[in-house]
């Protein structure tokens, strides 16, 4: 699918800010869910506060239809995402707080695909907090090119 043309290095960097060091995105290679096809692209982000992942996950569906079908924002706050060009919500995930990892994410669409921009973070060491993580991830999403993914 070509999910780490998403997001480049440098959009990861400014996101987090220039004290940071970001290593070049693995891609999880493509999973066939029937029509659905789905692929992650994990970038290390090396920061004075400790490690963290950045994450984005790209799920292309046959139609825009499908996509709509899927629901792409269950579990979603409610309050939309300002300053991007399409619908847009944060998600942080219930109940994550018995996992090993908790993350915070940026869920939005385009055409018959959703992307799932997101921190990842070890559970006994949040180094970013839902306030925090909130910004980076906007600021990333803002510079994401959604049209690579066709």
């Amino acid at each position: 699918l070509g999910t780490v043309k998403v997001v480049s290095v440098d959009a990861v960097k400014s996101g987090f800010g220039n004290e940071v060091t970001v290593e070049s995105a693995k891609e999880s290679g493509t999973v066939n869910l029937g029509a659905t096809k789905s692929e992650t692209a994990t970038y290390t982000v090396k920061s004075p506060r400790g490690d963290v992942t950045f994450e984005v996950d790209v799920r292309t569906y046959a139609t825009a239809g499908d996509l709509k079908k899927s629901n792409p924002f269950i579990g979603a706050e409610q309050a939309a995402v300002e300053g991007l060009p399409n619908e847009a919500h944060y998600l942080i995930p219930y109940g994550q707080e018995m996992l090993n990892e908790q993350q915070v994410a940026l869920l939005t669409t385009s055409g018959k695909t959703a992307y799932k921009f997101a921190i990842v973070q070890p559970t006994d060491k949040i180094l970013y907090s839902v306030e925090e993580a909130k910004p980076i991830l906007l600021e990333i999403a803002k510079q994401a090119k959604l049209s690579e993914i066709k």
